[in-house]
């Protein structure tokens, strides 16, 4: 092999190298449709939260310690945000939904009130169901119920170069309520 066809070749295999890595780096789950039911979600998961809407516009923001639902319906958007907030921990669950009841975007973070610098957490939501007791873009505002199941990859990037990165996976499942006029 020539001096020319091996510095091609290596030129070649970086491109596909790096053409590959930023194709998982921009990489959109597609987490289906939300499914119009009262039925309960009955899996088993690790965390199980109840949040409800309250007679703040939806949330409670005058209280330290609180768990409350948002639901925010736009023209052709939904947007559901559960928190559970305590003084030394909490979680936020951001569930976007289309008009099509097409789950466009979730995130889910926690957090807890111990500081350590030596690493980074990230969440990563790789599975969802959700589903709704009535579609909300069609007919009267009523009593709206959520639940939803959630497999979350949990993310540990330490910034010391003596211990090795960790991925965890956990499930998460939420059921929230909402009166007709709190949202």
């Amino acid at each position: 092999m020539t001096h020319k066809n091996l510095i091609f070749l290596l030129f070649f295999l970086f491109n596909i190298a790096v053409s590959c890595n930023s194709k998982n780096k921009n990489r959109q789950l597609d987490f289906g449709k939300v499914e119009i039911s009262n039925e309960r979600i009955t899996r088993f998961t690790n965390q199980n939260k109840y949040f409800s809407c309250d007679n703040h516009n939806g949330k409670n923001t005058d209280e330290p310690i609180s768990k409350f639902s948002e639901i925010v319906l736009e023209e052709n958007q939904l947007v559901i945000r559960n928190t559970d907030n305590s003084y030394f921990e909490g979680c936020q669950i951001d569930i976007l939904i289309d008009s099509e009841l097409k789950i466009l975007q979730i995130e889910f973070n926690q957090w807890s009130d111990v500081i350590d610098e030596s690493y980074e957490t990230r969440y990563e939501v790789i599975e969802c169901y959700v589903n709704l007791n009535k579609n909300p873009f069609s007919g009267p505002k009523e009593k709206i119920v959520g639940n939803y199941y959630l497999k979350i990859k949990d993310i540990t990037d330490y910034n010391l170069f003596w211990k090795k990165d960790k991925v965890d996976v956990f499930s998460f499942k939420g059921r929230f309520v909402c009166e007709k006029d709190l949202w």
